[in-house]
């Protein structure tokens, strides 16, 4: 599985039981892809950002003006998850698309110098 390069090092806790957003970090020969569960947000309501070598994904769900709840399991409110990069990961070639309710942030690698072999 992933070793300690993906490790949060800043967790904002929206109550004092959950991280929130759940996110989900993959990785191909190519890239790594990390997808945060965010429904009923829009894109403008998300900041996502590169410094130095983490990886920040902030917002904020706002609580609706409807009726009174009795019970409240959704997540709310402001969150902040930041994550550290390994070194293989292009600063210049990052994406974001925000599509049913997921954000997914793709993550492409440094292309590496292939060895050449001596004939």
């Amino acid at each position: 599985m992933f070793d300690l390069r993906f490790a949060p090092h800043f967790i904002r806790f929206n109550n004092a039981n959950t991280v929130w957003p759940d996110v989900d970090i993959s990785e191909t020969a190519d890239n790594y892809l990390f997808k945060f569960e965010i429904p009923g947000m829009l894109k403008d309501d998300i900041k996502i950002w590169l410094e130095n070598k983490t990886l920040t994904v902030s917002g904020e769900k706002k609580i609706p003006d409807n009726s009174e709840r009795l019970i409240a399991e959704r997540n709310f409110g402001k969150f902040e998850r930041s994550f550290k990069l390994p070194e293989t990961v292009d600063r210049d070639k990052v994406s974001a698309e925000l599509v049913d309710g997921v954000l997914a942030i793709t993550l492409l690698k440094v292309k590496v110098a292939s060895e050449i072999s001596i004939n």
